[in-house]
């Protein structure tokens, strides 16, 4: 399988998601940080160190959410489509108290 490397990595903050949909064949590779990543349909969760990486095997939605501050590549398996038509960034919401 042809690899297209991403083109810019994508920055998370600890607690942020990414909300890939549909993305069959693309890796998830972290560069930095860790990141805690599940597919729909699967019983298996995967945790993702610096370094490593993880070929979405399944369609459906595969979340990722980022331990710490990461920064992680997405590499599409289609040439011309980048990866991150796939994906959309969820970041971490405040909480604060009512009152």
């Amino acid at each position: 399988m042809h690899e297209y490397p991403p083109r810019t990595p994508i920055g998370m903050a600890r607690g942020s998601m990414l909300r890939i949909e549909d993305g069959v064949g693309v890796e998830v590779r972290v560069l930095e940080g860790e990141l805690w990543l599940t597919q729909e349909g699967s019983p298996r969760d995967h945790m993702l160190l610096a370094g490593q990486s993880f070929r979405i095997d399944r369609p459906g939605l595969t979340i990722a959410q980022a331990f710490k501050r990461s920064l992680v590549g997405l590499s599409s398996p289609v040439p011309g489509v980048p990866a991150r038509k796939f994906m959309s960034v969820v970041l971490p919401q405040r909480w604060s108290a009512a009152g």
